[in-house]
């Protein structure tokens, strides 16, 4: 069953990177975007289906206390936003979602993620 909930997750995230609009035109892609992170929207329609699985959970994570690739996969999607990768879209966007923002600060924590977000960013500077 924890193997359906991780296959679940991703499906969503895949969904959900797939569904942000596109454009040629920087006007148009703008309010394509605003329309898509506006409330009812669909990304937050997204967000609220991931808050829901992740609602039910006993521990920071999808699957309790195991950190598991969806947990990784729904970081990467929370980080784009805060970090302003989704243009148009505000970054506090997700912060609403309490069981998401858990999800996404147990993540970050994580002694693994650290390191890689360090070898990282020793490879940008």
């Amino acid at each position: 069953m924890s193997s359906l909930r991780v296959d679940e997750v991703i499906d969503v995230c895949n969904d959900l990177q797939s569904s942000a609009p596109q454009d040629a035109d920087p006007e148009v892609k703008k309010t394509k975007r605003e329309a898509w992170a506006a409330e009812g929207g669909k990304l937050a329609r997204f967000l609220s289906y991931l808050e829901s699985r992740y609602s039910t959970t006993q521990g920071a994570f999808l699957l309790g206390d195991t950190l598991s690739i969806a947990d990784l996969v729904v970081f990467s999607v929370l980080h784009g936003i805060k970090t302003n990768n989704y243009d148009h879209v505000p970054a506090a966007c997700a912060d609403s979602h309490a069981a998401l923002m858990r999800a996404y600060a147990a993540v970050a924590d994580n002694e693994h993620v650290k390191a890689e977000e360090a070898a990282l960013a020793a490879l940008k500077a």
